[in-house]
């Protein structure tokens, strides 16, 4: 699934933050005022993106299905819809603890196993990345899916490292949300503000953004009180604390993923504050673990 746009989005929006924060944007690292220890509690946020429910996919699925049988020289068989209420796309935890941030994903497709005489299976990637403000950064990744899936090769893990900054950078943020703009409250009590109202206000102070998400483009919602973390990232740029997004259509190779026709989400599942975080979550040993989980999961009998 490419994020590529939705990260270009998170770049190009975090400096609106600044331009509608209540308090100024000091000129230099120096001056900026050092964060006292609970402005910045522990943040555990857990995003989602649901499968389609649509007609239109189970019929996909059941031609992907077929073709599969056929491929394989298997007989043509009566087709079971699997059950996709507990399915998600993708999954995401992001941590933030002071100076220590950590995303864990997991990428998924329903697809057939032809070593499994064609049942549908949920195959999954993982991702995690792990980084100190201003300092090191870990990437893992599991085997992709395309790989599992047509170049059948086994599941791995790999691990990267990114070195620290050679010219230091400042770990320092301070952009908070205007009053002014309008909050979305989501379930559990968290509320956020949408990019395309920080855009309307930087371009005219005066506006009265409109409530809810743009009906145009992709847009993001930033938690209302903690726009961008306290630390920056470990190259130095501001790390956006995001609790959901939305698109108002989805791309046709997207849909063809599960993604719903009509609008593609990413949800907030859950968001936990001011609750200690393990110090092995920020560790490559820690989170060996989840990289290690298994890359399938049977959706339904395999037949003869």
């Amino acid at each position: 699934m490419n994020r590529a746009p939705l990260s270009a989005l998170l770049a190009a929006t975090v400096s609106l933050l600044a331009a509608c924060s209540d308090a100024g944007s000091p000129a230099t690292p120096a001056q900026r005022p050092v964060p006292a220890q609970d402005e910045s509690p522990p943040l555990r946020i857990v995003r989602f993106s649901p499968i389609s429910q649509s007609a239109e996919y189970i019929v996909q699925l059941e031609g992907l299905v077929a073709g599969c049988r056929l491929q394989h020289g298997l007989p043509p068989a009566a087709f079971t819809p699997p059950s996709l209420a507990d399915i998600h796309l993708l999954e995401e935890e992001e941590l933030f603890d002071g100076p220590r941030h950590a995303v864990y994903n997991m990428i998924a497709r329903v697809a057939p196993d032809a070593a499994r005489g064609c049942e549908l299976a949920l195959w999954m990637e993982r991702s995690v990345s792990i980084e100190t403000s201003c300092g090191p950064r870990l990437h893992g990744t599991s085997t992709p899916i395309r790989e599992l899936l047509f170049d059948h090769r086994p599941a791995s893990v790999h691990w990267e490292q990114d070195p620290p900054p050679e010219g230091g950078c400042d770990t320092r943020q301070t952009p908070e949300a205007s009053e002014s703009v309008p909050r979305e409250q989501l379930p559990g009590g968290a509320s956020c503000v949408w990019s395309s109202a920080l855009t309307a206000l930087a371009v005219n102070s005066s506006a009265a953004p409109a409530p809810g998400p743009s009906p145009d483009a992709t847009d993001v919602c930033f938690h209302a009180r903690r726009p961008v973390h306290r630390y920056s990232d470990a190259s130095g740029m501001p790390i956006p604390v995001v609790l959901r997004s939305h698109a108002p259509r989805t791309k046709p190779a997207l849909q063809a993923l599960g993604l719903p026709r009509d609008a593609m989400a990413q949800e907030l599942a859950s968001l936990t504050e001011g609750v200690p975080i393990a110090p092995a979550r920020f560790t490559q040993a820690g989170a060996q673990s989840f990289l290690n989980q298994p890359p399938r999961r049977s959706l339904g009998p395999a037949r003869p």
